[in-house]
């Protein structure tokens, strides 16, 4: 896995924004890390066999990554890895997770 990756940096395209158009803020951010393992489907791609997903409570995004980093380390064979942020969706009463970085084990091989 190139941990590296997590350095890279794209262009970013910047804008100056107004803060208030915020509609609620999400102060303990909680965090789920998926791990992919075994092989993809040949037919369309998908990480296929065994997936085990994690919440991490009580971290801000730095900690969460070094989390993500360090375990993906000890999970073999790794497929593909997703750190999401989870928050309440006030539209639906429900949750829903904001994917902030992923890594594809296949791609890499």
């Amino acid at each position: 896995m190139d941990h590296d990756a997590l350095h890279d940096v794209r262009p970013v395209t910047t804008r100056l924004v107004d803060p208030r158009d915020m509609t609620h803020e999400v102060t303990a951010p909680v965090f789920r890390v998926t791990f992919w393992t075994g092989e993809r489907h040949d037919d369309d791609g998908t990480p296929a066999s065994q997936e085990a997903t994690y919440e991490l409570e009580g971290v801000d995004v730095v900690e969460a990554i070094a989390w993500t980093r360090a375990h993906a380390r000890t999970v073999s064979p790794l497929v593909l890895v997703q750190l999401a942020v989870v928050a309440d969706d006030p539209r639906t009463d429900g949750r829903t997770a904001i994917s902030l970085w992923s890594w594809d084990g296949i791609a890499d091989r």
